[in-house]
This record gives structure tokens, sequence and C-alpha cells, in this order.
């Protein structure tokens, strides 16, 4: 059930706002996990507060690491990283990329992606995140102290 929030429903609304440029668009997505998405989250719980996902555009599972991940790894668990409204990129032969990147680990193997976590039954949490900013600032969110 979604959210009825009066700041989560107008931070989802700036997300999903097409009009808005994709940072601005980005950090609101950025601020609803940051505010409202503690690690330990059921998959139900945080679909409620992440209602608008016209964001999502790269949603890849995390299967080899080649670099830094700033995530624990663990391959007992779901590993994902997602580019907010990436766009192709000449640079790196017009792949879809983004300079906000959200990287998350989900409990099990049931929900290999964000979107698939989303639509979960609680039994699957988020174990942890890491917000990836433009600029590479990184916060972390973990039930590991």
């Amino acid at each position: 059930m979604p959210s009825t929030d009066p700041d989560v429903i107008a931070r989802n609304h700036r997300a999903g706002d097409t009009s808005l440029d994709r940072d601005a668009r980005c950090a609101a997505v950025f601020e609803l996990f940051d505010t409202y998405v503690p690690p330990g989250t059921t998959a139900p719980a945080v679909a409620s507060i992440i209602q608008d996902r016209s964001w999502i555009v790269v949603d890849d599972p995390i299967r080899v690491i080649a670099g830094m991940v700033p995530i624990e790894v663990n391959w007992n668990d779901s590993m994902f990283v997602v580019h907010c409204l990436a766009t192709p990129n000449p640079q790196v032969s017009n792949a879809l990329w983004s300079p906000g990147v959200i990287y998350g680990r989900a409990s099990g193997t049931k929900a290999p992606t964000l979107r698939p976590f989303l639509a979960a039954g609680a039994d699957i949490t988020l174990i942890e995140y890491a917000l990836v900013y433009p600029g590479g600032r990184i916060v972390r969110r973990s039930l590991r102290k």
C-alpha cells in the first residue's frame, strides 16, 4: 500500500516529473531512500515509499566484481546496481549510464534486482544500500555498524 505521507508523495512526484532535469529527479529518489528506507526494511515497506519507478532505467544484478562496489559482497544475497535515469554515454560506447547510482543488497536470491525486490514479499529485506551521488560522494546505509 503506498505511503500517504505528504513528503513521500511530493518526492515521488518530483522523481517522476519529466519537466525536471535528471539531477533534480534523482535527488528526489536519493532523498526517499536516505530519509525513509532504513536498512532491514521489508520489500513491501520499501515499495510503499518508492512509488514512482520511472527513473529505474538500468537495473542490473551484480554477478561479477570488477572494481569497487560500495556494499558488502555476499553471494548468498541479491546484489544489484541501478543507474538513475541512465542515458547513452558516448564515452562508453553509448552504454546507458548515469552519474547517480544506487547499489543494493537484498536478503536471499529471489529478487535479483530492484524491480523484482519492490514486488517481493515481506520475507525479503533490503540489507544495505549505497547512494553514489554525482561527483562521487557515497552514502552507505547498512545493518552492520
